[in-house]
């Protein structure tokens, strides 16, 4: 039954891609996504809330799309609201609630969901997971309060015949955060995985992120930043960051803080004119359209500028 459920809902994202419904955030400089998916199951009602970290100016932009069993049932604005669903008669057990965002009238395939055993409401949640260091994986999740501390978990990653367990798992000194990483991945990074976040011993508790990997990549710093002085300028160039698969320069949108002001879509080489001292640093993010994460990456080391007059 788990098996055929999680099929069809890999089977309704897919059809989310064939015919495009995909969300154009190239110029978005905020993350969309949920974050604390929860739900709590009250006799024939699931209530169902999240976080966002969408600017309040920009809430009126996105909406969420709510799904029951895969099922459309409604769509709401904004975040951190309760959300009432009333559960059938006829529901099959776990009952699995799916939250997709859906930006300028489009669904985006950044769909998260979270299973329930009515009766049961000390399920982890929330889980989230990011791609960084090239080929590494990292997720995170948070427990219920009301969840046993000796309670054991079991994290896996799959994509299509490959199955990767987690090894090593680790928790804050509460013990109501874990996390796990997976590290050397040889994965497709534009194919999606599934994680699935399980109690063990128990098929009824499962918290699943479903992401393709490159969609939630944190790239790391552009490399080499190189300072050459000319006689009224300063010439600023870099390389982009590594990555675990070929991509053209063109795909990276660099942006640059100098003197603590931001300055986006920032060319390579970059003439910088200085009258005083500066510091300067550079971030990277993906483009829209080569299928990358458009969420900022690290930044690079501050590097010091100044006026500087060269030898005659």
């Amino acid at each position: 039954m788990h098996i055929r459920m999680s099929m069809i809902f890999l089977w309704i994202l897919c059809q989310c891609f064939q015919y495009h419904l995909c969300c154009n955030i190239h110029d978005l400089e905020y993350d969309f996504g949920l974050k604390n998916l929860s739900m709590t199951i009250k006799k024939k009602e699931a209530i169902v809330t999240w976080d966002c970290d969408v600017p309040r100016e920009k809430l009126s932009d996105v909406s969420y799309a709510i799904y029951l069993h895969w099922e459309y049932e409604m769509e709401v604005k904004g975040c951190g609201k309760e959300i009432v669903l009333i559960l059938p008669d006829d529901l099959p057990t776990p009952i699995c609630v799916q939250v997709a965002p859906v930006l300028h009238d489009k669904n985006c395939p950044n769909a998260s969901e979270i299973c329930l055993n009515p009766g049961r409401n000390e399920m982890e949640e929330n889980i989230q997971c990011i791609t960084y260091n090239i080929s590494s994986i990292k997720c995170t999740w948070t427990f219920a309060k009301n969840l046993p501390h000796e309670t054991n978990f079991s994290l896996t990653l799959i994509q299509d015949a490959t199955i990767i367990h987690c090894q090593q798992y680790a928790y804050d000194m509460e013990m109501r955060t874990g996390y796990c990483s997976f590290h050397d991945l040889t994965i497709n990074y534009f194919e999606n995985v599934l994680v699935m976040l399980s109690k063990k011993g128990s098929e009824d508790h499962v918290l699943k992120d479903y992401f393709k990997p490159a969609d939630k990549e944190l790239f790391n710093p552009p490399r080499n930043l190189t300072l050459t002085y000319l006689e009224d300028n300063v010439l600023l160039s870099w390389k982009p960051p590594h990555t675990q698969y070929d991509v053209s320069e063109s795909c990276f949108i660099y942006q640059m803080e100098k003197n603590k002001e931001l300055t986006s879509d920032v060319s390579n080489p970059h003439f910088i004119n200085i009258e005083t001292k500066c510091s300067v640093r550079i971030r990277v993010k993906g483009e829209n359209i080569c299928g990358m994460n458009e969420n900022w990456g690290q930044w690079s080391e501050e590097i010091s500028c100044g006026k500087f007059t060269p030898c005659k």
